[in-house]
């Protein structure tokens, strides 16, 4: 078979978003998402049983769907790939019980595929026509090396690509990552869930040079990040401004809260701004000097983004010119790619297949897969 018509079903169940798409070759023909974000918004971050619970009621109806979006019946399939990890257990859990129903039923191999793996590999997506993606704009010899920055609500690292399908972290957070302290801090400052995107909004009509705010491990001599610090930096700012501010009674009645909930801070409209500037600028600075770093010892021919962190478009204008600096390539993938999606597990899986790479064949290999929560690359 031409590599290029390997027709794959992909799962992902990872976290808080139901996802299933049909590819081939490197083209999505279906890419089929539903968000749980409003159920999660009611608990201000995600439940997990509650988000497995989500999973089994959407899972079936999506793969119905998929597969008539793009067309085809299960008979066309050639594999199945789904999530195994990194993420929450019980969502986990339903994406692959599923996946290993529908391979033994069909009788097609089943593909493992890391969850951040596919955030790297989105960037290869093309779509049902065979336009976008970065072999649509660079030579296949002109892309490897990479170094990958892959930052997303649970994870940052730094990621050298050597090869198709060799990855090394050569960087990561040592505690929160990059998108876990926005939403923190934007939980901080009453800004809802996810946070992530408020605080970018927001950041729009503020001064990011209003507060000074830490680096931590700027100057450590490797290239890891700490976001901890970031954070409880931001806290006790936040506390500060409140209360050199009319002792903590604003004009406008703009309230925040502690981490705890247990106080509660008045901020005007422009202080929010101002704050959420100086903090996305400490945010994106903070991963962005150790990409730079890393881009000055390893030597790589690309700078990739992978991750939902990468919606940020401050981190995408500093992470373009940092690559241009540099003269190196510089791709992200295709906008309805960056967030969890099924299409970016799918991409993945079709290079383990031509790589025959972890692909499981028997019904024993198939039913021994498990969930891992913590996988690493």
């Amino acid at each position: 078979m031409n590599n290029e018509e390997i027709t794959i079903l992909s799962i992902d169940t990872s976290c808080d978003d139901t996802s299933v798409a049909i590819t081939r070759g490197q083209k999505v023909l279906a890419n089929c998402v539903s968000s749980q974000i409003e159920m999660h918004k009611k608990t201000g971050g995600v439940v997990p049983i509650n988000a497995s619970r989500a999973h089994e009621i959407k899972l079936d109806p999506l793969i119905k769907f998929a597969l008539s979006r793009a067309k085809i019946s299960q008979k066309d399939l050639n594999a199945i790939a789904v999530t195994h990890g990194p993420g929450l257990a019980p969502a986990l859990e339903v994406g692959i019980q599923k996946a290993k129903k529908l391979a033994l039923n069909l009788h097609i191999p089943l593909i493992p595929v890391n969850h951040m793996s596919g955030h790297a590999y989105a960037n290869w997506a093309q779509n049902s026509l065979g336009k976008n993606g970065i072999l649509n704009k660079f030579k296949s010899d002109n892309i490897l090396p990479s170094l990958v920055l892959l930052i997303s609500g649970g994870h940052t690292e730094i990621v050298l690509m050597e090869s198709d399908y060799s990855f090394k972290i050569v960087g990561e957070t040592l505690d929160d990552a990059c998108g876990e302290c926005f939403d923190k801090v934007g939980r901080m400052m009453g800004l809802g869930y996810p946070a992530g995107p408020v605080i970018e909004k927001f950041a729009e009509s503020g001064d990011e040079n209003t507060y000074i705010l830490p680096h931590p491990l700027r100057n450590s001599g490797d290239l890891n990040v700490s976001y901890s610090g970031l954070k409880t930096a931001a806290f006790r700012l936040i506390k500060s401004i409140s209360e050199d501010t009319n002792s903590g009674r604003n004009s406008d009645g703009t309230k925040t809260t502690s981490p705890s909930g247990t106080e509660v801070f008045n901020l005007t409209k422009q202080q929010i701004q101002d704050f959420c500037a100086s903090f996305q600028k400490a945010a994106i600075e903070t991963i962005l000097h150790k990409v730079e770093k890393a881009i000055d010892i390893y030597k790589p021919k690309t700078l990739l983004l992978g991750g939902g962190v990468v919606k940020n478009k401050d981190l995408r204008k500093s992470a373009r010119n940092i690559a241009k600096s540099k003269h190196i390539n510089f791709h992200y993938p295709a906008e309805r790619l960056i967030m969890d999606n099924a299409a970016m597990i799918g991409i993945s899986a079709y290079h383990k297949f031509i790589l025959n790479k972890e692909i499981l064949r028997t019904e024993e290999e198939i039913q021994e897969l498990e969930r891992s929560p913590g996988l690493r690359l």
